[in-house]
């Protein structure tokens, strides 16, 4: 299992690293991941880039609804879609599009099934 302790005294989110090691079959499945059976023996890594000290948005802070009871900062909407790489990230943004792949694959087999053909035309832009 890899563990990688930052020294700094805050954490910071959103940071890209590389990590080189060997993939191996869980002693002990691991419960904190969605591949349970296995786990990576870091051996190396590196920090490709380090993000902002303060991002513009926090995910948890994204992810509370609206109705929340102070339990802390909501973000507004004009944050959200100025910050729309990281608002991506929230589960109810990918609750969304996951619904909408259900739907068009829905779609997708029901035309196929009565003999539709998928076509992708090219788009012109002047």
């Amino acid at each position: 299992m890899v563990v990688i302790r930052n020294r700094e005294r805050r954490r910071r989110r959103a940071r890209k690293i590389d990590i080189q090691g060997v993939v191996v079959k869980a002693d002990v499945p691991v419960e904190s991941c969605s591949q349970r059976n296995l786990e990576l023996q870091g051996m190396t890594f590196h920090v490709v880039s380090e993000s902002e000290p303060q991002l513009p948005l926090q995910i948890d802070d994204a992810s509370r609804p609206i109705g929340a009871d102070g339990a802390g900062p909501i973000v507004n909407q004009d944050t959200r879609l100025n910050n729309r790489i990281l608002d991506l990230r929230t589960p109810t943004s990918q609750a969304i599009f996951r619904v909408g792949h259900g739907v068009v694959e829905l779609f997708r087999e029901y035309l196929s099934a009565n003999g539709f053909t998928e076509i992708h035309t090219p788009k012109i832009i002047s």
